[in-house]
C-alpha cells in the first residue's frame, strides 16, 4: 500500500512541474511579444495584420478551448457519435463568422466588443457591455 501512495506522490509533482515550466514558458512568450511589438495595438491585435486562416485559429482557440475540449469529450462519452455535433456546429459558426463577419471590426479599428457598443450606442453601453463581459468571465473562472 505504501509503494501505491509514494507513486501517486510522484505523479502529483510531475504534474506541478509541467504546469509550472507551461507558465513560465508563457508567460516568457508575452514577454518577448510585448518587447517585440512597438505599439500597444502591435501586441493585443497583431497589428491588425491576422489573415483570415491566423484570424479564424485564434478565435477558435478562444471559443473553443477547454469549454468544448472538457465538454465535447464528456458529451462523446455520454450520447457518442451526436454528442460531437456541439463542437463541429461551434467551428462551423467560427468559420462563418471568420468569413462573413471580421471585416466590419476591422474597419472599425477596435480592440474590444465594449467599444463596438460605444461606436453604435453611447459611452453607458460600453460600460454596461463591459460588466457583462467582467461577469461572465468571473461565473467562468468560478466554475
Amino acid at each position: 500500500m505504501s509503494d501505491m501512495s509514494g507513486s501517486m506522490n510522484n505523479i502529483h509533482y510531475i504534474d506541478c512541474f509541467i504546469i509550472i515550466v507551461y507558465l513560465l514558458l508563457m508567460l516568457y512568450l508575452g514577454y518577448k511579444g510585448w518587447k517585440k511589438s512597438k505599439t500597444s495595438i502591435d501586441y493585443l491585435v497583431a497589428g491588425r495584420r491576422l489573415g483570415y486562416a491566423m484570424y479564424t485559429g485564434c478565435l477558435a482557440a478562444v471559443v473553443l478551448g477547454g469549454a468544448s475540449t472538457i465538454g465535447g469529450a464528456k458529451l462523446g462519452y455520454q450520447f457518442g457519435i451526436a454528442g460531437m455535433w456541439m463542437v463541429i456546429m461551434i467551428g462551423l459558426g467560427i468559420m462563418a463568422l471568420g468569413i462573413f463577419l471580421t471585416t466590419k471590426p476591422s474597419k472599425l479599428r477596435i480592440i474590444s466588443i465594449s467599444e463596438m457598443l460605444e461606436l453604435r450606442y453611447d459611452k453607458y453601453a460600453r460600460l454596461i457591455g463591459a460588466l457583462i463581459m467582467a461577469t461572465y468571465t468571473a461565473m467562468i473562472s468560478f466554475i
